[in-house]
């Protein structure tokens, strides 16, 4: 997961998954396990006020970060032959990009702007 946070602390965005859509798919539900907690009320409860969200855009996923990591895979796994942790990394990726590409529709991921508020 990446951060981005300020000097003093107060501002932080995190990119995370964001069903599209009140109808969530169970198999999408069950893969991202954490994915249907309520991540503006986890906002709040740890002292943050979400000062906006928004969804980034399916070709910047596709396009520009799923598309040169299939390659990469495919690389890394005559690389890491043999290598139990490597290959399970592999293959977890693989199945976050196949999750994506069959339900593009329905999830994508999110950058989530919060701030702690002063005092």
């Amino acid at each position: 997961m990446f951060y981005l946070i300020d000097k003093l602390y107060l501002k932080l965005c995190i990119p995370y998954i964001h069903f599209l859509h009140n109808g969530k798919i169970q198999e999408i539900s069950r893969f991202f396990a954490d994915s249907g907690k309520d991540k503006f009320a986890v906002i709040e409860h740890v002292g943050y006020k979400l000062q906006g969200y928004f969804v980034v855009p399916r070709n910047d996923w596709t396009v520009d970060y799923f598309n040169p990591i299939e390659g990469l895979l495919v690389e890394k796994a005559k690389e890491w032959e043999g290598i139990p942790k490597g290959l399970s990394a592999i293959e977890e990726a693989r199945h976050e990009i196949e999750h994506y590409q069959k339900y593009l529709d329905s999830y994508g991921y999110a950058f989530f702007v919060m701030r702690r508020p002063e005092g």
